[in-house]
């Protein structure tokens, strides 16, 4: 199972003009070793990985417990409710890095899109963009999430900008071909999953939408020559019902000895 999860590693400085405590220093090690083995949990059973967070949680795990709590829900089939859960916890005002709270609405915008429901992809996308509006992830997310809608222009204007941001970056490169070939520029979808597959060819989505773009590219190129040419597509021809020849059931059966010839 694939999680957004993305490592929590929240930095904790003791307050100011405070004696150094042992305890305190080694507690943030502490609770990030913790979020680790739940989320190390989910894969392989995530109804216990639910059960330990809550426990967790009550026992003052923070926002790391709620964290696992989501990614836990996501385990379990509950996508919709994750999402919310993800969305609750970037909003709620605690001690979490901006940084954090951009990737949590990173990973609710994934689970929203995993839902089908980019209307609520894309608001959490771009909730996240205000914090942070330059998180190539979330931009690609939107990105997703606006190409859901249909809306192909806002889709393309946040690939390019995350294209500009990470030029190495193999799957926009991959979405912004997949765009090109829904809006049929070939010569353009061709170029980028070119590219995507240059950066990065271990990924089995690539090759498919490479194969459906050089398939698509084929039958542009037909029509094109059949156009040139004058070529009228080629039809069945008209028969009349009366001249069909018409096979009674059982015709081909070997007859037995008692049949009369």
């Amino acid at each position: 199972m694939i999680f957004y999860a993305s490592a929590i590693r929240a930095q904790e400085a003791a307050p100011p003009n405070s004696a150094p405590n042992n305890a305190a220093d080694n507690l943030p090690t502490a609770f990030d070793l913790r979020h680790e083995a739940c989320l190390d949990k989910i894969s392989d059973n995530p109804e216990n990985a639910y059960e330990a967070a809550l426990t967790w949680q009550n026992e003052g795990g923070g926002f790391r417990a709620q964290h696992c709590i989501a990614m836990a829900l996501f385990g379990l089939g509950r996508t919709e409710l994750a999402a919310h859960r993800m969305e609750r916890l970037a909003r709620f005002p605690h001690s979490i890095t901006d940084s954090q709270k951009a990737d949590y609405y990173f990973e609710a915008a994934g689970f929203w899109i995993i839902a089908e429901d980019h209307k609520k992809a894309r608001a959490a996308a771009g909730a996240g963009l205000e914090i942070r509006p330059e998180h190539v992830d979330l931009l690609i997310t939107r990105a997703r999430a606006s190409a859901g809608l249909k809306d192909y222009t806002s889709a393309k204007n946040d690939l390019n900008k995350a294209l500009i941001l990470a030029p190495q970056k193999a799957e926009a490169y991959r979405y912004r071909a997949d765009l090109n070939l829904k809006q049929e520029d070939y010569e353009a979808a061709s170029r980028d999953i070119e590219k995507s597959f240059a950066l990065d060819d271990s990924q089995v989505e690539t090759a498919l939408l490479r194969g459906d773009i050089r398939e698509a590219t084929r039958k542009a190129e037909r029509k094109d020559i059949e156009d040139t040419l004058d070529i009228p597509a080629l039809k069945r021809p008209e028969t009349d019902e009366s001249d069909r020849l018409i096979i009674p059931p059982f015709a081909n059966e070997p007859r037995s000895k008692t049949d009369k010839t």
